[in-house]
């Protein structure tokens, strides 16, 4: 054997998934095939590579997706990546030969976004699979995909898709940057890539979506922003991610009715579930209601107040959802179901919530999944509901409006990717509150300019 064949040998160690063919006598070994079992089509294998060496080690090989190695790194890299690679122990040239078969969940619906109009497609965990699936939908030369590996351990692809006439330079050189910069042994998940896009600054809010739908993600990129996509993670990361753009959903850009009362409805619902709890406690404190009705909703004898049954019920309901995804999916159903009626019915008999406390807060936990698709948003509710709880308790009125002004603050000051996350409104731009308040006219919608920067960092040609 040639010596890059064994560095190669060498290299992948005594695996028992690493095959090894050699092609001709023992004595005379003319070349090496080196494939991982299970990573690669044997089938065509066969036929287009082995085939042909048997009959004359200097064939040509029947495959379309090959080339020359120039390193043994190289060729050890693409042999992890599910390639096989034939070294010819005469000359040591090495060809990496494309024949790899990854098992991936099929292409199917959405699992986590399910929408009542758009593309019946979701994203799978292979980024090249969602890559292809995107270029089915941006049918352009303009559309870009950038690769980056992160990972000293075991590298992971990261894709950088763009579509180049249309991105806002500044945006793109950001994300690039905030990507180079990351330096871990290993990138298994997403949430080491958002965690760098963040720029890990210390807030509730997100400053970055992610979404499963292709048709979500290709919008965002015709808008100029930019889609990362992490091998082995099922969604896309959008950057940047607006305040606004959380109450957008997709069913809005199908249907010609309802653009407004839409979003006027998720808005209400954003203030209500973030302040909910604190609502229920101010009017306990206040006693505006007569003694009939205080009764009704805070009953004297129950056996605690209701701040610590708005806690009990926060963190049970949290429980239950989080039980949900941990059972049997055929179980789900009846666990959801059964669990909620018995602890509830359990929990208003011994008269440690009052009705109307269940009602207050299951309010606001059912508003989140109004904004569970965009993901991080529906946390941020919860977690806004739970602290306007504690600032009504201690301090009252005083205290939630108080805390409800540092919060806009807090938002009007945050940028995602550099870009203002409280934009169009904060810096105010009119050209573009046609997709802010209401959905104006698609076709405007459309032909619309963004600009995320400043002038000096815009969009290039």
């Amino acid at each position: 054997m040639h010596k890059n064949a064994l560095d190669i040998q060498n290299a992948l160690g005594n695996s028992s998934d690493i095959v090894i063919r050699n092609i001709g006598e023992d004595s005379a070994i003319q070349a090496s095939v080196f494939y991982i079992d299970g990573l690669v089509n044997t089938e065509r294998l066969e036929e287009h590579v082995i085939s042909p060496l048997v009959h004359n080690v200097n064939a040509a090989l029947k495959t379309a997706k090959m080339l020359l190695s120039h390193s043994t790194k190289e060729s050890i890299k693409a042999i992890i990546q599910g390639n096989a690679v034939v070294v010819n122990n005469v000359s040591g040239n090495m060809t990496i030969v494309d024949v790899s078969m990854w098992k991936e969940r099929p292409i199917g619906e959405a699992l986590t976004e399910r929408n009542s109009v758009g593309l019946l497609l979701g994203f799978t965990e292979k980024a090249a699979t969602n890559i292809s699936i995107l270029r089915g939908i941006l049918k352009t030369p303009n559309f870009m995909v950038e690769n980056i590996e992160k990972g000293t351990l075991t590298p992971t692809t990261i894709s950088i898709a763009y579509m180049r006439n249309i991105v806002d330079k500044g945006v793109l050189k950001e994300v690039k940057k905030r990507i180079n910069d990351v330096h871990v042994k290993y990138v298994l998940q997403a949430a080491i890539v958002e965690v760098a896009l963040k720029k890990n600054k210390m807030t509730i809010f997100p400053l970055t979506s992610y979404t499963e739908a292709p048709d979500i993600a290709a919008s965002a990129i015709l808008e100029g922003k930019v889609v990362v996509f992490v091998d082995n993670t099922p969604h896309a990361i959008i950057c940047p991610s607006l305040f606004v753009s959380f109450f957008q959903s997709p069913e809005e850009y199908y249907s010609s009715y309802g653009s407004f009362s839409n979003r006027f409805i998720k808005v209400l619902s954003f203030f209500i579930a973030t302040h909910a709890s604190a609502t229920y406690i101010l009017l306990y404190k206040s006693n505006v209601f007569s003694e009939k009705i205080n009764k009704l909703f805070y009953p004297k004898d129950a056996l605690v107040s209701p701040l610590i049954s708005a806690v009990i019920l926060t963190m049970l309901l949290k429980i239950l959802t989080d039980g949900m995804f941990k059972v049997n999916k055929n179980l789900t159903t009846f666990f959801a179901f059964i669990s909620t009626i018995l602890i509830t019915e359990s929990l208003l008999k011994l008269k440690i919530i009052s009705p109307f406390c269940l009602f207050v807060v299951s309010l606001a936990y059912v508003i989140t999944f109004l904004f569970q698709s965009r993901g991080g948003i529906s946390s941020t509710i919860l977690g806004l509901n739970n602290i306007h709880l504690l600032a009504a308790v201690l301090f009252g009125l005083p205290g939630v409006i108080l805390l409800t002004s540092v919060m806009i603050i807090h938002v009007v000051m945050l940028k995602s990717i550099n870009v203002p996350y409280f934009s169009p409104l904060i810096p105010f731009k009119p050209k573009e509150l046609r997709d802010v308040f209401f959905r104006s006219n698609l076709k405007e919608i459309i032909n619309s300019k963004h600009s995320y920067l400043k002038k000096g960092n815009r969009r290039g040609s």
